[in-house]
C-alpha cells in the first residue's frame, strides 16, 4: 500500500473489545475484589487472573470501598 502511494491506516484501528483499566466495586472477602493477609496478593476474579501480585507503596488505611485495576504499556 505504501508503495502505490496509498495511506497505510495511522492511527491504527483498535477494537472495542480491548480495556486499559477496570473498576472493581465490590471489594471485601468472597466478593469481586480483596487483598490478601500477607498483603502481596490481591485476588480478582477468574476472567481477570483469579490472583494478582501487587507491590503495596504504603499500607491501606481503613475499607476499601473499590479497586481500579489498570494495564499499561509495559503490560503492569
Amino acid at each position: 500500500m505504501k508503495d502505490l502511494g496509498m495511506p497505510v491506516g495511522l492511527p491504527r484501528f483498535k477494537s472495542p473489545n480491548r480495556w486499559h483499566s477496570i473498576q472493581l466495586r465490590q471489594y471485601d472477602q468472597s466478593r469481586d475484589v480483596w487483598l490478601d493477609d500477607d498483603g502481596v496478593h490481591l485476588h480478582v476474579p477468574a476472567k481477570l487472573g483469579r490472583l494478582l501480585k501487587i507491590k503495596l507503596h504504603r499500607p491501606i488505611e481503613g475499607t476499601p470501598v473499590t479497586a481500579h485495576l489498570v494495564l499499561r504499556a509495559d503490560h503492569h
